[in-house]
C-alpha cells in the first residue's frame, strides 16, 4: 500500500479516561467553564535548549515504533471530508485514524505541537509512529461512505493487515472542560475573559497576546472554537472541580501555509515564506487569513507579548529549528522552491528553517508601540 500520512487520537490519554469533545463534562456549568477560563494558563516556564526535539515530550513513543489495531464500523456516521476510520487498539480503546498521502494536516499537527512544546505552551502530544491496521479495507474512508448504523455492512476480513507509514498518534493533554458538547472555545474569550485580580490578569494577557502572535507566526488558518481547547491538566481534578485549568490550540493541522484563501493553504513553503506576520507593523496588528467559521481575526499586539514571544522564539537553536522540520516529515515536502539552476525543487528542511528565521526576525527585530 502507497505510504499515507495518518492521524491517529486515543481515547486513555494523559490520565484522561475520555476523549475530549465527546459529551459535556459532568458537572460543568457555563458559569463554571467560565470561571476556569478565567483562572486558566497558556503557558509554564521551560528549558527550551535542553529539550530534545526528536525525542519529544516526557512519555513519547519511541518515533516510529509500531502501532497495532484492528478495524472496527463506527458507533455513529464520521462526519468532516478528511479520510479517517475507527480501530481498536491493543488495550480495547478506539482510536481515530486520519489518513492520505495529501493530507497536509498531519505533518503541521506535528510540527505545531513540537514548537509549542518547545516554547513552554501548552499542547497535545503527537508521535510520529507505524500503523499496522489488521481487517483494515483497502480504502477505509471509501468503504465508509454512506454507511448506516442502523444497517451496518459486513467488515472486511479480519486476516488481512495494512501499514499506513509515516503515522501519528495524538494524546490529548487533558480532558476538556464544557458545558455542552462540542462547545469548544472562540478565540475572543481566550483574550477577553481574564482573572479578577488585576495582577494576575496582566500576567495572562502578555501570555495570551504572545500565544496569539505564535499562531500569526505560524499562519494558523482555521480557528474555529473546536479547534481551541479549555481543558483540566493531569492532576488538577475534574473538569467540574478543576485547580489546574489551561488553554491550548487543540487543532494545528491548518499551519505553515497562507492561511485561508477559498480554501485552507496547509504546509506550503512559498505560502508561508509570502505572507506577512504582521498587517500593520507601525501599529503591531497581527495578520490572519481565517477561515469562514473561525474566531481569530486581525489582532493588536501590545509589546510585552511581542518581547515575550521573541524571547522564547529565540531560545530555539538552529539544530532545533531544522529538527522541528524533519520530526514533522517536511523534508522534502511542502511546495515547490525554483533552484539555482532555475528548476523547481521540493524544499528541504534548511529551506523550510530559513524561512523559520526569517519570520522569527519580523518578531525579534521589532518594536510594538
Amino acid at each position: 500500500m502507497r505510504a499515507a500520512w495518518v492521524l491517529v487520537a486515543g481515547v486513555a490519554l494523559f490520565g484522561c479516561t475520555a476523549p475530549p469533545g465527546r459529551s459535556p463534562s459532568e458537572g460543568v456549568q457555563e458559569t463554571g467553564r467560565r470561571s476556569a477560563l478565567r483562572k486558566a494558563s497558556v503557558w509554564r516556564p521551560v528549558d527550551t535548549a535542553r529539550l530534545d526535539v526528536r525525542r519529544g515530550p516526557e512519555g513519547s513513543r519511541v518515533p516510529e515504533a509500531p502501532l497495532e489495531c484492528s478495524f472496527v464500523l463506527p458507533s455513529s456516521p464520521m462526519g468532516g471530508n478528511t479520510p479517517k476510520f475507527p480501530c481498536r487498539g491493543a488495550s480495547g480503546e478506539i482510536l481515530k485514524v486520519k489518513y492520505g498521502s495529501g493530507n497536509m494536516e498531519v505533518q503541521g499537527e506535528i510540527f505545531g505541537s513540537r514548537l509549542l512544546w518547545l516554547l513552554g505552551f501548552y499542547t497535545d502530544r503527537i508521535d510520529p509512529v507505524r500503523v499496522r491496521c489488521r481487517g483494515c479495507p483497502e480504502d477505509p474512508w471509501d468503504f465508509l461512505q454512506g454507511f448506516d448504523i442502523a444497517d451496518p455492512r459486513p467488515a472486511p476480513p479480519t486476516g488481512s493487515t495494512r501499514e499506513f507509514h509515516p503515522a501519528i498518534v495524538e494524546t490529548y493533554f487533558g480532558e476538556r472542560i464544557q458545558a455542552r458538547p462540542g462547545q469548544g472555545l472562540p478565540w475572543n474569550e481566550i483574550l477577553e475573559e481574564l482573572s479578577e485580580d488585576d495582577e494576575r490578569a496582566g500576567v495572562q494577557r502578555i501570555h495570551r497576546e504572545a500565544l496569539t502572535l505564535l499562531a500569526a507566526f505560524l499562519a494558523h488558518g482555521d480557528s474555529k472554537p473546536g479547534n481551541q481547547t479549555l481543558a483540566c491538566a493531569p492532576g488538577g481534578g475534574t473538569p467540574a472541580r478543576c485547580t489546574r485549568p489551561v488553554v491550548y490550540i487543540g487543532d494545528l493541522g491548518a499551519i505553515l501555509g497562507r492561511g485561508w484563501r477559498v480554501v485552507t493553504s496547509k504546509a506550503d513553503i512559498e505560502g508561508w515564506s509570502g505572507i506577512p506576520i504582521w498587517r500593520d507593523p507601525a501599529t503591531c496588528l497581527a495578520r490572519f487569513n481565517t477561515h469562514p467559521a473561525g474566531t481569530l481575526f486581525d489582532t493588536p499586539i501590545s509589546e510585552p507579548a511581542r518581547a515575550f514571544l521573541a524571547k522564547r522564539l529565540s531560545a530555539l537553536s538552529d539544530a532545533q529549528i531544522r529538527d522541528l522540520f524533519v520530526v514533522a516529515g517536511l523534508d522534502g515536502v511542502g511546495g515547490e522552491l525554483e533552484g539555482q539552476d532555475g528548476e523547481a525543487h521540493p524544499p528541504s528542511a534548511d529551506d523550510w528553517a530559513a524561512v523559520f528565521r526569517d519570520r522569527r526576525r519580523q518578531i525579534t527585530d521589532h518594536t510594538c508601540p
